[in-house]
């Protein structure tokens, strides 16, 4: 009798134990995931339903503290200690949540539940210190919330820095460059203006007890701390007079010019004060231009 065999492929042991073993793998980690996400979304529902508001505000703010997540630098896609995945983009059609691996997975709305994560995102906003690159990046701060929860940030922020410059600004990749318009050999003032419309957001603004904004004018161009304060002066007297703690500085500047611009930014005397010495000694009393073509960026 003849018998006949079929020889298929070989399967050698180590294959499948690797198989196995990876499948073992994911099996064990969904199963530790689905018990993380138990445990912590237990603990948050018993957070919330056993404790007063007074200690629940605690546990919030003693987890924002305790991974040192309280500066924030929006423009240059840093936290204090991890990367940022997405930046603000006012005019973007969308704006996804932070990548929430920069951050601690109780912040995460999986693990903590909705109510947990609205609670912390109000107090992360409240007590975190934002720094912003460019005035263009403000709208997207104060509207665009990082978590996915439904808190508006402009109703808990109180503590912002705002470089002001006039310096063009790229809002989608965070780019910057020198101030160049054709036609144009210095910037006038109505180029100034243009440079803080965005900051007139802030009279938007719910002030907080302990509201503080501090604005970091750069002076490194075109000698332009006079011209920068007079044009800031209005809003920095509207939003204190809406509580806010305003604290004015230039950057940039050469050493001998410091006490120059110190001055330059003296908000301290009255608003009435200020206005006479911006008639009577106006920074722009010379608002012409000679045309001057450059091949810089509009």
């Amino acid at each position: 009798m003849h018998t006949s065999f079929k020889l298929g492929r070989s399967r050698h042991p180590s294959n499948e134990y690797a198989k196995l073993a990876l499948t073992h793998s994911r099996s064990t980690d969904a199963t530790a995931k689905a018990y993380a996400i138990a445990w912590n979304t237990g603990a948050a529902n018993n957070i919330l339903r056993r404790l007063p508001n007074e200690l629940k505000n605690m546990i919030y703010e003693e987890l924002v503290h305790i991974h040192q997540r309280v500066d924030v630098e929006m423009g240059d896609y840093r936290h204090s200690t991890r990367s940022i995945r997405y930046r603000y983009g006012s005019d973007s059609a969308s704006f996804p949540p932070l990548a929430t691996e920069d951050y601690p997975h109780y912040f995460h709305l999986t693990y903590m539940g909705t109510t947990f994560a609205t609670g912390l995102s109000a107090v992360f906003h409240s007590v975190a210190k934002f720094s912003i690159k460019h005035q263009e990046d403000l709208p997207g701060l104060l509207s665009k919330e990082r978590f996915g929860t439904t808190i508006v940030p402009s109703e808990h922020i109180r503590l912002i820095t705002i470089n002001v410059s006039l310096e063009g600004f790229n809002i989608s990749t965070g780019e910057t460059w020198p101030w160049a318009i054709s036609h144009y050999e210095f910037p006038l003032k109505k180029h100034f203006l243009k440079a803080v419309e965005r900051l007139k957001i802030m009279l938007t603004v719910p002030c907080k007890r302990g509201s503080k904004l501090c604005l970091r004018v750069d002076c490194r161009q075109h000698n332009p701390s006079r011209k920068f304060a007079e044009v800031l002066f209005p809003l920095v007297y509207d939003l204190k007079d809406k509580g806010w703690l305003i604290q004015v500085e230039g950057h940039g500047y050469m050493p001998k010019d410091e006490q120059r611009v110190i001055q330059d930014f003296d908000y301290q005397i009255s608003r009435e004060e200020w206005k006479k010495r911006a008639s009577s000694n106006s920074a722009f009393v010379r608002n012409t231009a000679r045309p001057h073509v450059t091949h810089g960026r509009y």
